[in-house]
């Protein structure tokens, strides 16, 4: 195909020599002349005439390549970025204007001068190393670097390299675009710096926060145990009271007794309330401890049902205890049981008038022991019952002005039962009552962690005393 191409291009320029040799056509020469040399004359004149044609195409097609030259360093002079050309050694053979500029060095200093020395020594082993990954790869390669300048003051520089083959010589050049990236290099710094410097800012204050948290903290913790203090005294007190009642007078031991019930039963009150913020305060603390044994749930269920009986029944309230399995073993803490136990009864016992109902059931499941305390109360409304177990939240007051709490009962309620492992859930209607459903996980702990427990034993307080705490905020 390029043969072609090379005669189709001869046969042109011969056709436009025949033409211009027609039209200055020398006289033929018939003086002892034969053909043969009229004919070797006419090859002879054509071919000076394709030569001179030759050379002016030639000429023409020189000017071009030089004016295209020129504006091309033109051009590549103009450039912003830095240019450089450099063998395998590094030598530096061309460079553009931006070059200079950017190392503030003059052209023709930096021709067949090195590269490396303009390199940071810091940034030497990785240049060199970008060196050989050029000279070994067919394709761009990047690396960041320092360079210095003159005065040997140092810049941030992105270079790209490739390997060229040179058209003077056989041995690979490479050609090296490199600019400047101290500004970004300076915002990426700044930005990191400023990262770092929200991150103390952040772990200072939350450093501050758990600081005030404990602090918080050991103030409740302080502030209940001198209020309980002063009340296990005034309930010593108000016992000997009850001790010497006898030997006062008929009428006047009635008005004592209506005298030290009222102060009995908000002494009661508030040591319920104290005893609650100590243990919300220890479980906050991670101070809190269960102590598991294997009990028979059910038993204690009913027994603390039981034991609140009378008290429900003289509120005009009906109280039934059910259980489809009389006897059911799990790994729990009795006493903690009984106050979650005597804290729903004491919630529904509040929340139910006269005439209503309430309901204990315990039931087998495959994996846990349900626990349903139920009644016919007021109900909790569906807005609201997602911040029932939440720390001193309450329902609607405009609902309970009467029965008022301090809003921590349900969720010391919740926090122990997950302490054992269990969940704590709530249905409920408004105006038609309330179900607080307790899953405790059915586990056993064997004979050696139940050695020296007498179940029997597990109330430190008397029943009567617990459920006066209980119940201390239900007024007659």
């Amino acid at each position: 195909m390029k043969n072609n191409n090379t005669n189709d291009m001869i046969n042109i320029l011969r056709q436009r020599a025949e033409s211009k040799f027609d039209d200055k056509k020398p006289p033929v020469i018939q003086d002892m002349q034969t053909d043969e040399v009229n004919a070797l004359l006419h090859e002879l004149q054509v071919h000076q005439i394709e030569l001179e044609m030759q050379n002016e195409e030639l000429k023409h097609a020189n000017d071009q390549a030089e004016n295209s030259l020129a504006k091309y360093y033109e051009l590549y002079d103009l450039a912003p970025i830095g240019y450089f050309t450099v063998d395998e050694q590094g030598k530096i053979l061309e460079v553009n204007q931006a070059s200079a500029d950017l190392l503030e060095v003059k052209k023709r200093h930096l021709l067949n001068n090195y590269f490396q020395n303009y390199i940071s020594e810091d940034s030497l082993s990785l240049f060199s190393a970008f060196r050989m990954k050029v000279i070994d790869s067919k394709v761009k390669q990047n690396c960041e670097i320092r360079l210095l300048r003159k005065g040997k003051t140092q810049f941030h520089a992105h270079i790209t390299g490739i390997v060229v083959k040179s058209h003077i010589k056989s041995e690979s050049q490479m050609w090296f675009s490199v600019y400047d990236i101290t500004d970004r290099i300076s915002v990426e710094e700044a930005k990191e710096d400023a990262r770092k410097l929200h991150d103390e800012e952040n772990n200072k204050l939350l450093n501050q926060m758990r600081m005030f948290d404990t602090l918080k903290t050991e103030y409740f913790a302080n502030v209940s145990h001198e209020l309980r203090t002063p009340l296990n005294v005034i309930l010593s007190s108000l016992k000997l009271l009850e001790l010497k009642k006898s030997k006062i007078q008929a009428e006047s031991a009635l008005k004592l007794d209506k005298q030290i019930s009222t102060i009995k039963q908000n002494s009661y009150r508030l040591l319920r309330l104290i005893n609650n913020i100590i243990d919300i305060t220890k479980i906050e603390s991670g101070f809190f401890e269960i102590h598991l044994k294997d009990c028979n749930i059910v038993s204690i269920v009913e027994d603390i049902t039981l034991s609140v009986a009378e008290y429900v029944e003289g509120k005009g309230v009906d109280l039934l205890f059910d259980t489809d399995v009389e006897e059911k073993l799990i790994a729990c803490d009795p006493d903690k049981i009984e106050r979650i136990i005597l804290n729903l009864l004491s919630n529904a016992v509040k929340f139910t008038k006269s005439g209503g109902h309430i309901s204990v059931n315990v039931y087998e499941r495959e994996e846990t022991v349900e626990i349903i305390v139920s009644d016919t109360g007021i109900g909790i409304p569906r807005d609201m019952q997602e911040l029932v177990f939440q720390r001193f939240r309450q329902v609607d007051t405009s609902l309970t002005k009467e029965k008022e709490g301090s809003g921590i009962g349900l969720s010391l309620v919740k926090s122990l039962v997950d302490m054992h492992g269990g969940n704590i859930s709530l249905e409920s209607e408004y105006g038609k009552g309330s179900k607080f459903i307790v899953q405790l996980p059915v586990k056993i702990l064997g004979p050696e962690e139940n050695a020296g427990y007498n179940i029997d034993n597990h109330i430190n307080q008397t029943q009567i005393e617990r459920l006066s705490i209980e119940f201390s905020d239900i007024y007659s």
